[in-house]
């Protein structure tokens, strides 16, 4: 039996990948939050509440995600197993 897998671990490039997510999340601080580029840009801080739905969002679209590629997996799986032999 397989085991539904989220995130494997063991895929070449998964230190670039999480050092381009370090990069980005910062410079989004940056953004956000430091002054001189609220009066660059003209933005605002965000509020605790909006700041904490932006993650919680992220959270539920990666499991909708997750959830997708394990149905299709299963369905590719299921439709191999049930077409004849040529």
């Amino acid at each position: 039996m397989r085991r539904l897998i989220l995130v494997s671990w063991n895929h070449i490039g998964i230190r670039a990948v999480a050092v381009a997510v370090l990069v980005v999340v910062s410079l989004q601080l940056i953004f956000t939050c430091a002054p001189f580029m609220q009066f660059f840009f003209d933005s605002r801080p965000m509020a605790p509440r909006e700041a904490g739905i932006i993650p919680g969002v992220g959270i539920v679209v990666f499991a909708l995600l997750e959830l997708e590629k394990a149905v299709f997996s299963r369905y590719v799986a299921y439709r191999d197993r049930s077409q004849p032999a040529h």
